[in-house]
């Protein structure tokens, strides 16, 4: 009988459940990846000992070891090291991407904001907001520096420096400009401006704002560009606004969506995949968000009608157009269209709470995408209670944090990552995840995705 309870919990989460468990997933995945996993370039020791962070705790800060940039590719297997379960260092790509960089900066400035307001009732964890803004300007100038071609731009680079010597050395990845990563970089250097106290957090929002400038001389150029690149792009520059609503941005969104929209109504749906079709709608529920035109909220209707079809009522997950007896998933995909489906109930008052329930019950937790979930934290740590108030009437359920069916990091000897894809059979209806790979591209992605949709 005492089973029953963990089962009914698990046939019962609603909107609100699911998004809370995200968000603390995304929230503690950061933290491990960003200060412990050690899956990049790292700063000194001595950077952090010459930082007197305010209600410094000594336990938080001897044992990190925190990211200036990350890796491509690392192992989500953990192993024990002095007794301790501790990120392996194999199967480590030292390429560096742009996207995961900035979208892994993105999430720290969020984060910063949900500490902040720990400052007087938990200082013992207020700590991290200092300690993620200065990582935040600590990467972007690191990024400057190091990850930009002679003509300025972003690009992806490989770190081919030599261990024994302490300078830098790096290698250009591809000759390729993504514009999409551009636009990353601008956000970062612009949300860092908005949070940041130090006296030259304006010259971080002039130097996004350049990047922005380079954007719009770069507009008629947008042609040769692919859809999945041109959304990615649209996404970005949707969230920039919501922050900086200013004419020549709006301007711009509007121009660039148009023309991005028209393009891609005039494929069918099987000439879209599954990522192009959700990033549209997203882009178009922001769109409508943004400037209350009845057009966007048609388009993104018609976008999330494509994706509503792939829903099977019978396996309660969606599936891909394919006759295929065995496809697979990316995480990317599956956590895109899960967000996209929350936030499209959201904003346009549709009930979709079975779909969103099934989908996040059976695609992430069952499906094996992601291996194991943190702890639900302590009854003494204030981020259990509503507010943060420690009272009893405020504690917050253990279903807003993790389902009691999925193993913690010790049991599974796993981190808290998605890993990059799973495979479907369609006739046994069961997934395989086959590989332990932490990809750090899908990972920020979705925890950017989380942090921003759900904060």
């Amino acid at each position: 009988m005492k089973y029953i309870g963990p089962f009914l919990k698990l046939n019962c989460l609603n909107n609100e459940n699911i998004k809370n468990q995200l968000f603390y997933l995304a929230k503690e995945s950061i933290k491990s990846i960003v200060l412990t996993s050690g899956l990049g370039i790292t700063m000194s020791p001595k950077q952090l000992k010459n930082k007197n962070f305010p209600t410094n705790d000594i336990s938080t800060f001897n044992s990190i070891s925190p990211l200036l940039c990350i890796y491509k590719k690392g192992d989500s297997k953990l192993n024990y090291i002095e007794k301790k379960l501790d990120w392996s260092n194999s199967k480590v790509k030292k390429e560096i991407l742009i996207s995961s960089c900035g979208y892994m900066t993105l999430n720290l400035i969020y984060l910063s904001k949900y500490y902040e307001k720990l400052e007087k009732l938990y200082p013992k964890k207020f700590c991290y907001n200092s300690l993620f803004l200065f990582l935040s300007k600590a990467q972007l100038e690191f990024y400057a520096i190091n990850l930009r071609n002679f003509e300025g731009f972003f690009v992806d680079k490989i770190n081919i420096s030599d261990p024994l010597n302490s300078d830098y050395k790096f290698e250009n990845r591809v000759k390729e400009i993504k514009i999409s990563d551009q636009a990353i970089m601008l956000l970062s250097y612009f949300e860092y401006s908005k949070v940041s106290s130090e006296e030259d957090a304006t010259s971080f929002y002039d130097f996004s704002m350049d990047i922005f400038n380079i954007l719009k001389d770069y507009k008629n150029t947008f042609y040769d560009f692919s859809i999945s690149e041109l959304s990615k792009l649209m996404l970005i520059i949707n969230i920039f606004y919501q922050n900086n609503s200013n004419e020549d941005v709006l301007s711009f969104l509007l121009d660039t969506s148009d023309y991005l929209i028209s393009r891609a109504l005039q494929y069918d749906s099987n000439k879209l995949d599954l990522m192009e079709v959700s990033m549209l709608s997203l882009n178009c529920i922001l769109l409508y968000k943004s400037t209350n035109l009845l057009n966007y909220k048609d388009i993104s209707q018609d976008f999330m009608g494509r994706l509503l079809a792939l829903y099977s009522v019978d396996e309660g997950i969606f599936i891909k157009n394919s006759d295929k007896k065995e496809f697979s998933f990316s995480s990317s995909e599956i956590l895109l269209y899960l967000i996209n489906l929350i936030v499209y109930s959201e904003v346009f008052g549709v009930n979709e709470s079975s779909k969103i329930s099934n989908i996040f019950k059976h695609q992430v937790i069952e499906s094996g995408i992601i291996g194991s979930w943190p702890e639900v934290p302590s009854l003494d740590n204030p981020e259990r209670y509503k507010n943060f108030s420690l009272l009893a009437e405020d504690i917050i359920d253990e279903q807003n944090f993790k389902l009691s069916t999925i193993p913690n990091v010790e049991i599974s000897n796993t981190t808290s990552v998605f890993v990059k894809n799973i495979h479907y059979n369609k006739k046994k209806n069961y997934f395989t995840a086959k590989r332990n790979s932490f990809y750090s591209e899908d990972n920020m992605f979705i925890f950017f995705l989380i942090l921003y949709f759900f904060k």
